[in-house]
């Protein structure tokens, strides 16, 4: 199988998020395996993610506004990053922890990671806006001080280095490695992570790239920019979930396995996270 065109790219990425979708339902309607179960919310951010960026692979259209359409190529890359970031979360939390008391501590870390962040934000309210969510606010300190307790307690919580101790309770990281150090254990070739992962970065935060591929849209009058690159990632990211939720599941692995269509097309952009890439 050779990389397809633009078009092929887009119906493969609606293909295997079909595929996807049918893979995840198989297991959710057992609804017994406990891993799935607790990390279930970075399942359906991703299923969501990806199903946003098919939506705006359809062009963006706002009629009463806008006569014309277009391709939103640098949301599309902020979509995408979003997808892959949710992947790599999900192997970090569901896949990599090697007892259930370790999964438990890494999902406290997020859970405090994100009240943290509630409570950071809650410090820059108006007064006004205090007021009203001071109930609220309190009952989560109370939250923020058991999770807290609960995480500092842990017997992974001692094993880990004094900074990283530092990092999850006083700046509310959660992650114990970086995304690149996540992608390496989930078996993402490093310079194809760093091409793919930079190449989205830079739309995100508005980087040259993202500034000189505008500029020349301009110039050319054409704004849809080829956006086959960027499907071959959120293809490679939907293979990879697949990939991991088959492997956690004998219902999904079921499920997958009766689509020997989909089967190949897995394995296939498996296979292409595990090379150098050279086409973005």
């Amino acid at each position: 199988m050779n990389i397809p065109d633009e078009n092929e790219t887009h119906e493969n990425v609606v293909f295997l998020y079909k595929h996807f979708l049918k893979v995840v339902d198989a297991n959710i309607q057992k609804n017994e395996l406990h891993r799935l179960i607790k990390t279930q919310a970075l399942v359906f951010k991703f299923f969501e993610h990806v199903g946003s960026y098919i939506y705006l692979l359809r062009d963006t259209k706002i009629p009463d506004i806008v006569s014309r359409t277009f391709c939103d190529v640098g949301t599309l890359s902020v979509t995408a990053r979003a997808a892959l970031e949710t992947l790599l979360a999900f192997y970090h939390l569901a896949i990599e922890p090697k007892t259930d008391e370790e999964l438990d501590f890494r999902i406290n870390c997020l859970l405090y990671s994100g009240i943290f962040e509630r409570n950071e934000a809650f410090e820059s309210f108006t007064k006004d806006s205090k007021i009203k969510f001071k109930e609220k606010m309190d009952n989560e300190k109370t939250d923020l001080e058991k999770l807290k307790n609960i995480i500092t307690n842990s017997g992974y919580y001692h094993e880990l280095k004094p900074g990283t101790q530092k990092d999850i309770i006083s700046q509310g990281k959660w992650k114990l490695k970086s995304w690149k150090e996540i992608a390496l254990c989930l078996g993402i070739n490093e310079e194809h992570f760093k091409v793919s992962y930079g190449y989205l970065c830079t739309q995100a935060h508005s980087g040259g790239n993202s500034f000189i591929q505008m500029r020349m849209a301009i110039v050319e009058k054409d704004i849809n920019g080829d956006v086959s690159m960027l499907n071959i990632i959120v293809i490679e990211a939907l293979s990879l979930m697949t990939n991991l939720i088959v492997k956690m599941s004998p219902y999904s692995k079921e499920e997958h396995l009766r689509d020997s269509k989909a089967v190949d097309y897995v394995n296939f952009y498996l296979d292409l996270t595990k090379v150098v890439r050279k086409d973005l």
